[in-house]
């Protein structure tokens, strides 16, 4: 996989929540799902209403043995 300008800057986004639309999305899944990546996450709305929201996964941790 390459590195973008994003992943090499070692960006965090957690915490970060941006609104867009459908067509917003279409236009850039790619762009949207590295950020969601990083940490951000998504409300996306059609005709104004709220639709779906895309979040990162959660972090689980793994306790030593």
């Amino acid at each position: 996989m390459r590195k973008t300008l994003i992943q090499s800057l070692n960006v965090d986004l957690k915490g970060q929540t941006e609104e867009i639309t459908v067509s917003e999305f279409r236009q850039n899944p790619g762009d949207i799902f590295l950020q969601v990546q990083m940490g951000k996450t998504f409300v996306v709305r059609r005709n104004g209403k709220v639709i779906c929201r895309i979040v990162p996964p959660e972090v689980k941790k793994v306790r030593g043995r």
